[in-house]
């Protein structure tokens, strides 16, 4: 006799069919914490319901949720693995204990509901993706940057924690072949910025006859595209980018902060930075299947390809095993998947 499927109800049950409930029992029990964190879901009533709409995981309310964060010591869940139609939601009401994030718009190709993605900074800093409000190509120079996305003005976008500020950004599929575009026009900039630091800096100071540190839009516009060799018509669109959203249409740029916009969230790769493309195409070639990973043989192989083309000036290059920790957490974490 037996308690019948934790129904409180005795009932009879085969020997052996008891040891097989008894491993149910404990596997269900091992599995609780990755069925709870793929399906449990915020809803408006306090407490913790089955999730009957899942079929699987828990309904939990903001009672549920507040103290979790308070055992916890934290200050905001932060999940996705539901649809919600504007990219984001807030359930419990704007900036209290959780949000959801989903960021595949048009789910499925059935949904028109629009993705989502997060931005988080310290306390008091000015979230903002340049990339998604860039002036247009036939921009007049000094024209104004336009207001930002529309989804930082809906109820919710931003909001401001003890451990920072959070910003939403709505979009639609649609929107993405133009942001890869705008935001790899972006990168190639940045990374060309760090390249010519110097020849940057010599250039600003020859034109700063005054030696007061600052030069007029145009004049500082006309020696960063002669140094970069870059078409005429790149930099006026991208000034936002460049100069930041504080610089607000000055007439004159602080040519010094605006070199210390730009740098390398790796130092010790810095000796790699002019190679880099060289290693991206490398890399790619070596991805056979376009899965975006390689091997850490093929990755190895790589780099002493690198070293051989170019000898003393890609050094780091010799020892794979260097690059990797100089990369830090993420090799770490590719290096685990192997």
């Amino acid at each position: 006799q037996a308690n019948l499927l934790g129904t409180g109800r005795p009932g009879l049950v085969h020997p052996h069919m008891r040891a097989r409930l008894a491993e149910i029992a404990a596997r269900e029990k091992e599995l609780r914490p990755i069925n709870s964190a793929l399906w449990n879901d915020p809803c408006a009533e306090p407490g913790v319901y089955p999730n009957r709409y899942r079929g699987t995981g828990l309904l939990f309310g903001a009672d549920v949720a507040a103290g979790f964060l308070e055992r916890s010591g934290l200050g905001l869940i932060l999940r996705s693995h539901e649809q919600v139609p504007e990219g984001f939601h807030w359930p419990y009401g704007p900036g209290r204990h959780l949000a959801t994030v989903f960021s595949a718009s048009n789910y499925a190709g059935k949904t028109l509901n629009k993705g989502a993605y997060a931005l988080l900074g310290a306390t008091g800093s000015r979230l903002s993706d340049p990339a998604l409000s860039p002036l247009p190509l036939d921009a007049a120079p000094g024209a104004a940057a336009p207001a930002a996305s529309p989804a930082a003005e809906e109820e919710g976008a931003t909001a401001e924690h003890p451990f920072g500020g959070l910003r939403f950004v709505s979009f639609d599929a649609e929107e993405l072949p133009r942001l890869r575009v705008s935001q790899r026009r972006h990168q190639l900039v940045a990374s060309a910025v760090l390249a010519q630091r110097d020849e940057l800096l010599a250039a600003y100071q020859a034109a700063d006859r005054g030696a007061t540190g600052e030069l007029p839009v145009d004049v500082w516009e006309e020696e960063t595209r002669r140094v970069l060799r870059t078409p005429p018509m790149l930099l006026p669109p991208m000034r936002c980018f460049l100069l930041g959203r504080d610089w607000g249409g000055s007439p004159t740029v602080r040519y010094q902060a605006f070199l210390g916009r730009f740098r390398l969230a790796v130092p010790q790769l810095a000796p790699l930075l002019p190679y880099r493309d060289y290693l991206v195409l490398l890399l790619a070639n070596l991805d056979a299947k376009r899965s975006g990973a390689v091997s850490s043989r093929q990755f190895a192989a790589a780099c002493k390809a690198l070293h051989s083309q170019f000898g003393a000036a890609a050094a780091l290059c010799a020892k794979p095993e260097e690059v990797l920790a100089a990369m830090g957490m993420a090799a770490g974490r590719g290096s685990r998947e192997g």
